[in-house]
């Protein structure tokens, strides 16, 4: 007579690593899809208001965005804001998100939002950010930036 327990248990065993094995992948790719977005954002916060040019920004932007406004137009842009601003004194805080679906197979792909809040010398203001993931590369999707002195 054959026992049937021991094979079960070894099925069962197999089918716990297997689970786990895949939490733990998953676990690391949000973290490391986390860290480099993060990284990204600050990035192109620091270096948008601080380099004659920003070439975090720029190599960094997604087709569908530069199709919405062209790198010159986001240049000037970003050149009438700092004037308006004033040199940038520091980063305040980042916060944000990020949405991964959860079946790697979709229409809804990967992204992040962050919201960098900035100190310059005339106001303070924050920079809204959104992210895609394309070729496992973080590209920018959305880059405003939101003060009082740029409504008018």
């Amino acid at each position: 007579m054959i026992n049937i327990r021991p094979k079960l248990t070894v099925v069962v065993c197999l089918a716990l690593i297997a689970v786990i094995s895949i939490m733990v992948w998953t676990i690391l790719r949000t973290n490391r899809l986390e860290s480099a977005a993060q990284e990204l954002a600050i990035t192109v916060s620091e270096e948008s208001f601080t380099a004659d040019y920003p070439a975090a920004l720029i190599d960094n932007l997604h087709p569908d965005y530069l199709a919405q406004i062209s790198q010159r137009s986001l240049l000037r842009y970003l050149n009438n804001a700092t004037q308006r601003l004033g040199p940038l004194d520091s980063l305040v805080s980042i916060s944000g998100n990020l949405d991964i679906p959860l079946m790697a197979i979709g229409t809804r792909p990967t992204s992040a939002n962050y919201e960098v809040e900035l100190s310059f010398r005339n106001t303070p203001a924050s920079l809204q950010l959104e992210m895609l993931l394309t070729n496992n590369q973080w590209l920018i999707s959305k880059f405003d930036i939101v003060a009082d002195v740029l409504a008018n």
